[in-house]
């Protein structure tokens, strides 16, 4: 996937579904960071919001991988 070799944190991501985890892994980790700087900044963040925008994230990137996909199908044949 000519993606994978532009981007090497996708490298073992050929599809929708790997590039979908990747992605959610990461923003996943990121959550404890994003709640203590919301906390010191004085919002109210729960982490299950975090959570839900986390997964919103990861589906719109695979959906979005998986367009690019049959695009890129269609402009080939």
């Amino acid at each position: 996937m000519n993606l994978a070799r532009q981007y090497p944190i996708l490298g073992s991501s050929v599809n929708a579904d790997k590039i979908s985890l990747t992605i959610k892994g990461i923003g996943v980790g990121l959550i404890p960071i994003i709640l203590i700087i919301c906390q010191a900044s004085g919002l109210n963040v729960l982490e299950s919001d975090l959570v839900a925008t986390v997964n919103a994230i990861a589906l719109i990137a695979s959906s979005l991988s998986v367009v690019y996909g049959l695009v890129r199908k269609i402009l080939n044949k």
